[in-house]
């Protein structure tokens, strides 16, 4: 306190005095002077703080920013302070101190300037006071309160604007943590002083208050008197409009403004009210110089009518048309304040009256404002045109997009650049898939060195250098004779115009035609009779590699983009072909024009960080090269590879050169980017061609990967502590790498463990390759189960495979610790990665493991062998289970587990119950099936076939039921025991079950797989135990078709009776399945059964129009004549219609013979039928 009062400096006042206050409020420090300085200052918004871009401005401006004294930071400070220390004092001595205030206040010295900071002073004090409670939730106490209260109401009524702002805050801030009566009592109390004084000054300040409270306490504590307080406002503004406009109007418009920001939807019943009265001060006259300032509390006002009512402002309505009308009239005021209102209202309309926008009106508006002077006017510009980023179409339509690009160039503003090149941007993504040549063409046209005067935007030809440079004209950029007019861009504007068609090129990436030249000329071929054309990127093509090779700069920014967009142009349009020569792409022509943009970026002028990013493409480049041509080419390869192997010889005994960073950067991008070339999974022929350039620096590379691999783990696993210490191979304790200079770590460590096969690994020391091989084999375990993407853990699989597969390793075994550990990582890789590719490489290296582990390794009993096949067992199940798509690359990975482990039954049953639910049962799931099985006991085979049985009763697709049946039959077959009677009676039923449907008497058109399925795997099992009969097959065969006998015939009747065409295979399967069944009974019951089956048999002959079951059928009955002696006494037997029918089957089967015998070049010997004995 006695800084404040009795310090050395008695004239020091606070600096913190209108800091602490609201900013919204400082509307109300208005006066002629002032509002002529404001004017000036909202001008001059649009300087950018950029250090980057130098300005004109004068060294008045420039020292504008003064130096704080040491007495006024004192003073500042204890301000500061004293909230602190008054919240820990006692109840008695904070009453003390703030009565201490009033003393001080009242008993200071006659001179003004004295009194005046003593009160500043002490007012600041106790708005940061209030504040600090507030923002604890602290309460004052009684005592407190009514000292406070005092202190307030000194000030309260104070002809200085910035007193009374801070009585009225402390006020509203007093509000916010007393309660709700204290509330109560102060707004009875200040609407009782308004009701009552005369004195604009007093009222203004009491209203000012009032609006405080409101502000602070929010809409829902306010509503009991929040209609009064507004009746009470606009009475007092309504009760001042006899006086000029002036400086009452701004304080009552401001405390309006106030409280109905703070309002909920209760206040739309007063809304109208509110606009008559401001729609009435808009048409009278009053002091110019505050004129402007009750303009923008009106704007100000109709933004918070249309925001408290929010979504249910109807068009049309009396509310909105008001709005409408004042918004008309503020948008005619030349001041930048009043247009930025106007703005805002056309911002809230669109939000949340988005029925009344018209697009084309609101769009033309606000970007009317985009070359406006002042900053904030231009931002709210900008956000209007966010807004309506929904009418995309629209912006192109009126060519906001190219008015866009050229304000980004004008635009000082480091922010507002930042949100032009955003909202540039969102209209690309949501318009390029549509119009890609448009926004491709207005990328070049800023992207290129210049263009003509005439084709920018007007400016006045005779406004000053600095005039000009105010209104955010393209100043210093301009010739200054008539032919020296060219326009251009600056380089930030290239920078960003180059990055657009990056950001093209991804927008267009959900279709394929864009990048595919072939399929793009079938679709302009499909159109050609249309109106419009198909707008395809491919056809632009040679328009974006040339606006890529001629964008080389030196600008390292422009050059990095053109980087970025050779890359986009390799990744996306790489697989495109060219259909003018077949087997060739397309990105072949441009082959010289690609290489010399990025042989440019390499070189001892060029910076490390562009050539650092070159090295990446390049060796992209080099890789579509290598992929996409039959027999790459010599000379391309050399020029290319030897940019990256000539960058190695600078690598000399110490890689790291602490001096340049940037250098180290680089050299790490090439050591990367020859560890993807080399790492390339290419067929065995293109990559001898990369060896064969990379063999000489071999053994450098070994060392150099090793090393950044050292350097990546260090990074990675270690804390700063100690990095502070680590003296690594491209690292060093002074330097700043981060890990993402690491990020070719993948390739490198895939490449390094691909040369251990090699004579460069052999011919080293092999305590240093036993060191470096358990760097390799731990970095490509424990960084594979960890959260990386499917790309690096690809990597990370392979190159474990390729160490394991390694000549060192061949004839060795390795210890069966480590082996678990490799199981354990690829286990917490399966659990986490579903992708289908990852999993693909995780079984081949399963395959590879136990292949060469062998079944020796296995053999044995212990304890980690046992948990080796468990956790294999386990990875198996979970790949199965989460991808039954890749179930042939597991049926593959389990016959291999099969044959070298010796898997427990409880886990052979599970892997047979994963066999069983795969939707589409292939021969090759059969083959497992039947694999599983094998060798096991008779009771594990017969639990089997009870699952299957368990299996077939719930509900499934009819694929799926036909491979339930294929798989019973499959364990049926592998029975060395006669099943128990429940066993085989549930077989039974359960096939006749499948056989239901058949019975049905609408069987027209009917096709099952289920049906079918039974009869051709009943057929295969009959058949194959039809020659075994003392065999357990041909004992199960037998009761199978003895108990399927009568489903067969009914079926057979059926046709008979309904001549229901139900599947052609399922009645040939039938017919077969009734003859085998002659093999599985006696003699004597045979003729019984040629009498049952004959008449089935002749109900499918067809003579006139032969089918496969008629000749199916008419064979058979060949047969029979051939086999029963009786055959022909059987057929008279046939009713007569019967036996002719059989007869002229016959008889156009030899009418048939004898066709082909003529035609036959050869003479054969005619079949002779004697029909004589079936007349």
């Amino acid at each position: 306190i006695p800084s404040l009062s009795l310090s050395p400096f008695p004239v020091t006042v606070t600096s913190l005095s209108e800091s602490l206050l609201h900013r919204d409020d400082d509307i109300l420090n208005v006066s002629p002077k002032i509002l002529s300085h404001e004017q000036h200052l909202f001008d001059m918004y649009s300087i950018s703080e950029e250090p980057t871009i130098l300005w004109s401005l004068t060294t008045q401006e420039a020292l504008q920013r003064k130096v704080v004294p040491i007495e006024t930071q004192l003073v500042d400070t204890s301000i500061e302070i004293f909230p602190l220390l008054f919240s820990s004092q006692k109840e008695e001595y904070r009453v003390q101190l703030l009565n201490h205030f009033i003393s001080c206040t009242k008993a200071a010295s006659a001179k003004p300037e004295h009194k005046s900071v003593i009160q500043t002073n002490f007012l600041t004090l106790s708005v940061a006071l209030a504040h600090s409670f507030a923002e604890k939730k602290t309460l004052f106490c009684k005592g407190e309160l009514n000292v406070l209260k005092q202190f307030v109401e000194l000030f309260i009524t104070s002809t200085d604007p910035i007193r009374r702002r801070a009585a009225g805050e402390i006020l509203g801030l007093l509000s916010n943590v007393q309660g709700d009566a204290f509330t109560n009592d102060l707004t009875k109390n200040l609407t009782k002083t308004l009701q009552t004084i005369k004195d604009v000054v007093p009222a203004s300040g009491c209203a000012f208050a009032l609006g405080c409270v409101h502000r602070y306490i929010g809409g829902i504590r306010s509503r009991p008197f929040m209609a009064s307080t507004v009746k009470l406002l606009c009475t007092l503004a309504r009760a001042s409009m006899g006086q000029s406009m002036g400086l009452a109007h701004v304080w009552f418009l401001h405390s309006l403004w106030l409280t109905i920001e703070s309002a909920d939807n209760s206040l739309a019943s007063q809304a109208q009210y509110i606009l008559n009265l401001v729609s009435s001060l808009l048409l009278s006259e009053g002091d110019p110089a505050y004129r402007g300032t009750v303009y923008q509390c009106i704007g100000r006002i109709t933004n918070a009518i249309i925001s408290t009512i929010g979504f249910e402002l109807s068009p049309g309505s009396p509310v909105m048309n008001s709005c409408e009308t004042i918004c008309a009239e503020l948008d005619y005021s030349k001041l930048h304040k009043v247009r930025l209102e106007s703005l805002r209202i056309l911002q809230k309309q669109v939000l949340y009256a988005p029925q009344i926008v018209q697009a084309k009106h609101f769009l033309s508006t606000a970007a009317s404002y985009l070359e406006h002077p002042s900053l904030p006017v231009r931002n709210a510009c900008v956000t209007t045109l966010r807004l309506l980023v929904n009418n995309a179409e629209t912006f192109l339509e009126l060519g906001i997009d190219e008015k866009l690009f050229y304000q980004l160039d004008r635009e000082r503003d480091h922010h507002l650049r930042k949100s032009i090149q955003d909202l540039i941007t969102t209209l690309l993504d949501v318009t390029a898939l549509d119009s890609p040549s448009r926004w491709l063409k207005l990328a070049q046209k800023f992207a290129t060195d210049s263009k003509k005067r005439e084709e920018i935007a007007d400016i006045n030809p005779e406004a000053t250098e600095e005039q000009a440079e105010m209104a955010g004209s393209l100043t210093g950029r301009l010739g200054k004779t008539e032919e020296e007019k060219v326009w251009v861009p600056s380089w930030r504007t290239k920078e960003f115009a180059i990055r657009c068609v990056e950001r093209i090129i991804s927008a267009v990436g959900s279709k394929p035609e864009h990048f595919d030249l072939i399929l793009a000329q079938k679709i302009l071929e499909q159109s050609a009779d249309s109106a419009s054309k198909p707008d395809l990127l491919v056809f632009s093509l040679e328009n974006i590699i040339e606006l890529a090779s001629k964008s080389s700069s030196n600008i390292d920014a422009l050059r990095s983009a053109s980087l970025c967009v050779i890359q986009k142009i390799i990744e996306k349009f790489g697989e495109s072909g060219d259909p003018h020569l077949e087997g060739s792409y397309l990105l072949t022509l441009y082959q010289e024009n690609i290489g010399p943009t990025l042989r440019s970026c390499f070189g001892e002028k060029e910076t490390p960080l562009i050539a650092c990013q070159a090295t990446s493409v390049l060796a992209s480049f080099v890789l579509w090269h290598i992929d996409h041509t039959v027999e790459p080419n010599p000379s391309f390869l050399k020029r290319h590879i030897s940019l990256l192997t000539h960058e190695l010889e600078g690598i000399k005994s110490s890689p790291r050169d602490v001096s340049q960073l940037a250098v180290t950067w680089l050299r790490l991008a090439v050591v990367g980017s020859l560890a993807k070339l080399y790492a390339h999974r290419a067929n065995s022929s293109k990559h001898a061609v990369i060896c064969d350039y990379l063999q000489g620096f071999l053994s450098d590379l070994l060392r150099h990967w090793i090393g950044m691999l050292k350097d990546y783990t260090i990074l990675r696993t270690q804390d700063k502590n100690v990095l502070s210490a680590y003296d690594g191979y491209f690292i060093s304790p002074s330097s700043k790498d981060e890990i993402k200079h690491f990020e070719d770590w993948p390739h490198v460590l895939e490449a390094a463990c691909r040369i251990v096969h090699t004579d460069v690994w052999s011919s080293r020391d092999k305590a240093v390759n036993e060191t470096d091989f358990s760097l390799l084999l731990g970095l490509s375990l424990h960084e594979s189960s960890r959260n990386i993407s499917n790309e690096e853990s690809i990597h990370c699989i392979k190159a474990c495979q390729y160490l394991l597969s390694s000549k060192d390793n061949v004839d060795q075994n390795f210890p069966k610790e480590i082996c678990k550990e490799i199981f354990m990582c690829v286990g917490v890789l399966v659990e986490h990665n579903k992708f289908i590719p990852v999993n693909i490489s995780i079984l081949e290296l399963l395959k590879d493991m136990i292949q060469r582990l062998g079944t020796e390794f296995f053999a044995s009993g212990d304890d980690g062998t046992k948990q080796i096949k468990t956790i294999f067992f386990t990875i198996i199940t979970k790949i199965f289970s989460s991808h039954t798509e890749l179930f042939n690359k597991v049926l593959e990975t389990i016959d291999i587990c099969v044959s070298h482990l010796q898997l427990k039954e409880s886990q052979l049953a599970q892997l047979l119950e994963l066999l069983i639910n795969v939707k589409d049962v292939t021969n090759n799931v059969l083959k497992t099936f039947q694999t599983l099985q094998l060798g096991q006991s008779e009771e594990f085979i017969q639990s089997t076939i009870r699952t299957i049985l368990q299996v077939l009763e719930t509900d499934a697709t009819e694929e799926q039921k036909s491979g339930h049946i294929m798989a019973l039959f499959s364990s049926i077959s592998l029975l060395k025991e006669v099943p128990s009677d429940d066993v085989l009676s549930c077989i039974v039923s359960t096939l006749k079950g499948t056989l239901n449907e058949l019975m049905q008497d609408d069987l027209k058109n009917k096709i099952s797989k289920v049906p079918l399925a039974t009869l051709r795997s009943l057929k295969s099992l009959t058949q194959a135990a039809a020659s075994k009969p003392s065999s357990v097959p041909f004992h199960i065969s037998s009761v199978l078709l003895s108990e399927m006998t009568s489903e067969l015939v009914v079926l057979l009747r059926n046709y008979a009776r309904s001549k229901a065409f139900v599947d052609e295979a399922i009645y040939i399967e039938a017919i077969n399945l009734v003859v085998l069944l002659q093999a599985f009974i006696p003699p004597a019951q045979q003729s019984q059964l040629l009498l049952i089956s004959l008449p089935l048999l002749l109900e499918f002959l067809n003579p006139s129009q032969p089918n496969i079951l008629h000749n199916s059928c008419l064979q058979i009955l060949l047969k029979y004549s051939t086999t029963f002696t009786d055959f022909p006494s059987y057929v008279t037997m046939l009713p007569p219609e019967k036996a002719l029918l059989f007869r002229q089957s016959l008889e156009q089967m030899s009418k048939q013979n004898e066709q082909k015998t003529t035609q036959n070049q050869k003479p054969t010997q005619p079949l002779k039928l004697d029909l004589s004995k079936y007349s």
